[in-house]
């Protein structure tokens, strides 16, 4: 187990590490160029299916590669400061109540 609690340290020359991004950020924008990439390769691949071979496996490859763009469109359409905003509004209103339960417990 890692003792104590100072910061992970990460390799050079990650995502991560790149001047004026944070980790967080990093690590986001890792996850959805992931998501967009899986997303084009699925479409090529999908349609390289439907059109050259004919099998309606192509259809479901078609489907899943749109659902993984719904997210890496989804933040291009808004972007990610309305995001962040939008999710962090989301989480104090869902949090709101238990807090003041809480509060009103003590």
């Amino acid at each position: 187990a890692r003792g104590g609690g100072g910061p992970v340290k990460l390799a050079p020359g990650t995502l991560a590490n790149l001047p004026g991004l944070s980790p967080n950020v990093g690590v986001y924008a890792a996850a959805y160029a992931r998501l967009g990439l899986y997303g084009i390769v699925g479409l090529i691949m999908g349609m390289w299916i439907v059109v050259v071979r004919g099998t309606p496996i192509g259809v479901y490859i078609l489907l899943k590669a749109l659902i993984f763009l719904v997210p890496v469109v989804g933040l291009l359409a808004v972007g990610r400061e309305f995001l962040f905003e939008h999710m962090a509004r989301r989480f104090d209103q869902s949090h709101a109540k238990s807090d003041g339960a809480f509060i009103a417990e003590v």
